[in-house]
């Protein structure tokens, strides 16, 4: 009897920027960067995106990218106007996973749940390398930040 794990078949690969046109320091709807439909356009930018702190937990990156980008950390953040009690489970909330520069750990581990916070970098993109070979066309969408602000 043989059993195969796709999971440590697959692998995924770095989405490269096709170049970016937009405009540093533009303010982004989180909705939108984080939307498939959108998020390859913010590769290699520098856009804000206003958003909520949800967890110093971020199990799904390692299996979404296989490697952090060198001397970053990854958390999850929410919509600004997500109700961070709400359960994930139930697919009502989305959170999406940032990768951070290590000066901002402290920072972060110092956050609670539903704090605002203030993204500024552009989209890290990475897509199954052997999706297509299994039926699955999967990218995921991460936010890679040059730098964090927390607002009150």
């Amino acid at each position: 009897m043989s059993i195969i794990l796709l999971s440590s078949c697959s692998s995924t690969s770095i989405v490269k920027s096709s170049g970016t046109s937009i405009v540093s320091g533009t303010n982004v709807p989180f909705g939108k960067i984080s939307n498939e439909s959108f998020a390859e356009n913010y590769i290699g930018a520098e856009v804000l995106v206003n958003c909520r702190f949800f967890s110093s937990e971020a199990t799904t990156a390692s299996y979404t990218t296989k490697k952090l980008p060198k001397n970053h950390f990854a958390f999850r953040v929410i919509s600004p106007d997500a109700d961070a009690s709400a359960n994930e489970l139930t697919g009502a909330l989305a959170s999406l996973v940032v990768f951070a520069p290590m000066e901002y750990s402290d920072m972060i581990f110092s956050l609670k749940k539903g704090d605002k916070l203030q993204l500024r970098g552009g989209t890290y993109v990475t897509k199954a390398k052997y999706g297509s070979f299994f039926g699955m066309n999967q990218r995921y969408i991460h936010f890679k930040a040059l730098a964090l602000t927390k607002k009150e």
